[in-house]
């Protein structure tokens, strides 16, 4: 029997994703791993910035976007910061990764305070 390179993939894929690297020779394996299981949270924030890690994160606060929706963002991720001007914020930065928004808090914001949301 030959080696095959495998593929594990944390969420299903679309079937002509999994079929086209089963084509290409690949192992795959495809499966829901992660849950999400919101935790209920009231929001009563005087923080001058809001940070936003996931599009997960901006689905939760969205039933608090009128105490918070003067709030300016940083966020990582180009579809979170999508949906979070499709819901009318105003995204200062948008990074691509938790690290580089670091660096942007570092340089421009260590004197505010901030609300996360993961």
């Amino acid at each position: 029997m030959e080696n095959k390179v495998g593929i594990l993939a944390t969420k299903k894929l679309a079937p002509n994703q999994k079929q086209f690297l089963l084509n290409a020779g690949f192992w795959v394996m495809d499966e829901d791993f992660i849950a999400i299981n919101p935790i209920a949270f009231e929001i009563s924030t005087t923080e001058e910035l809001l940070i936003f890690t996931s599009q997960n994160a901006v689905q939760q606060v969205i039933t608090f976007k009128e105490k918070i929706i003067n709030k300016p963002v940083l966020c990582v991720g180009e579809k979170t910061k999508q949906l979070l001007l499709d819901q009318g914020f105003t995204v200062l930065h948008s990074l691509s990764d938790a690290e580089e928004l670091v660096e942007i808090i570092k340089k421009k914001y260590l004197d505010k305070s901030f609300a996360f949301f993961c």
